[in-house]
């Protein structure tokens, strides 16, 4: 695993230094305004109490501020850009409070100026209250898995605070280049297919990526009004006249799921919507993580109540592998 030190240093060398304009921001900052902002993000509020309760000792770290610091003046500059790419990387599981908590203090110094942004694209309440919760999603995702606050792929948030990526109803839309954002899909076509295919299918293209948040309502109603619901945002608010995409890179999309869900699944259903490309990467560390949010438990311990979680680890422990399938909307 990649030490703490090691993610620092890294984000030293991919964000900016952090401006003035963001170290003021961060001093004059109180705990209170914090719990505030973060109850935006639909945090409980015993939650916001505690990363807020925790802020002044922060500020008193300056390799955190100036971290901090750096990432609110990289999504401030870029806001609403699909480039540069975002970043991945591991949490900070070694620092603490501090650690654990870093993203939430950058949600809390984004969330004014996302909203202002989605007031100025025509962003209508439903989906930016839905998509600031995006922040609370992650955090009970840590608490599942570790039993404490913190944010679980802290980085993911910062795709939604630099504007790219909105939740309409049960499925978010994250705005991508293909070939070039670091999430769109891959492997994707050999040139000489893209350029059969045309516009739509090249480097560099405009594509909305689709990802599916964990627990959403994947009834084939719901998702169908979640698709009309992003469309319709999407054509108002970054209208374009080009051929765009709606594109899936995921484990649900592995076709082997069928030989134990069944055609009435709704994830099978969800399969059928999509249009699949060949040569998909294992992903059997993603299936274990999403299914299971049990991380350092052994396959054998881990629980068989549902058909799903059954069928992937029986599959696995007769030597199969699972696939992350790239496919876009038929």
């Amino acid at each position: 695993m990649v030490s703490d030190a090691e993610v620092l240093a890294h984000m030293r060398r991919i964000f900016p230094a952090g401006s003035e304009a963001s170290h003021q921001t961060i001093r004059s900052l109180t705990s209170d305004e914090i719990a505030v902002r973060l109850r935006k993000c639909s945090l409980s509020e015993i939650d916001s109490g505690l990363a807020a309760g925790h802020w002044e000792n922060f500020k008193a770290d300056s390799e955190f501020v100036d971290v901090l610091a750096s990432i609110d003046t990289w999504l401030s500059t870029y806001v609403g850009q699909m480039q540069p790419d975002f970043p991945i990387w591991n949490d900070l599981f070694d620092h603490g409070e501090s650690g654990r908590y870093l993203y939430l203090y950058s949600a809390a110094l984004a969330v004014n100026r996302l909203s202002a942004y989605f007031d100025t694209i025509g962003v209508d309440d439903e989906v930016r209250t839905d998509t600031l919760a995006i922040v609370s999603r992650h955090v009970n995702i840590y608490k599942t898995k570790w039993g404490e606050l913190g944010t679980d792929a802290g980085w993911w948030l910062l795709l939604m605070l630099r504007g790219v990526l909105l939740q309409c109803g049960s499925l978010q839309f994250h705005r991508l280049e293909l070939g070039r954002s670091i999430l769109a899909p891959s492997p994707w076509f050999e040139d000489a297919e893209i350029e059969k295919r045309g516009e739509g299918f090249r480097v560099g293209d405009e594509v909305f990526g689709l990802h599916v948040p964990q627990g959403t309502d994947l009834s084939p109603e719901a998702v169908e009004a979640s698709l009309q619901r992003a469309r319709s945002l999407i054509e108002r608010i970054w209208p374009s006249d080009k051929v765009r995409l709606f594109t899936l890179q995921s484990w649900l999309l592995d076709p082997q799921l069928q030989s134990f869900l069944g055609p009435t699944s709704n994830i099978v259903k969800l399969q059928g919507r999509f249009e699949l490309l060949d040569n998909a990467p294992i992903a059997d560390e993603d299936i274990l993580e999403f299914v299971f949010r049990r991380p350092g438990v052994a396959m054998a311990e881990l629980p068989r109540n549902s058909s799903l979680e059954r069928g992937v680890l029986a599959f696995l422990e007769s030597g199969g592998h699972w696939h992350a399938n790239a496919g876009w909307l038929k």
